[in-house]
């Protein structure tokens, strides 16, 4: 059975979705998904930043990037987030960017996350 984005959005929509779970059984198939979400400036967007982040696949990178250019601090923020989960070294790249943000609130975020991933 092919993952659909009514999936991923079904999966994402409790308050508070099981993480987890959601990234073991999808897997890398969610991340073209979670991209779109993010794109489209979703409410699930934050969401879907994070899951991004516990998806152990290179293909994630390019969703936590979607995330942290997003015009909405919110997401960069998740982004920031989710990149102190991700198993993934190139995620650093984005975390120093975050860390240049206009947004007080991304930077600290963004530099909290550094230094949780340096502790690993």
């Amino acid at each position: 059975m092919t993952l659909t984005l009514a999936d991923v959005r079904g999966a994402l929509l409790p308050d508070e979705p099981r993480y987890q779970k959601i990234a073991a059984a999808f897997g890398a198939d969610a991340l073209p998904h979670l991209k779109s979400l993010i794109e489209q400036q979703s409410p699930l967007a934050t969401k879907a930043a994070y899951l991004a982040g516990l998806i152990d696949d290179p293909a994630a990178v390019e969703v936590l990037r979607a995330a942290s250019a997003s015009p909405r601090a919110d997401v960069r923020v998740s982004a920031a987030f989710a990149a102190h989960h991700s198993p993934i070294a190139a995620v650093d790249q984005i975390l120093a960017n975050l860390e240049r943000d206009p947004d007080e609130g991304v930077r600290v975020h963004a530099a909290r996350a550094k230094a949780r991933r340096a502790k690993r």
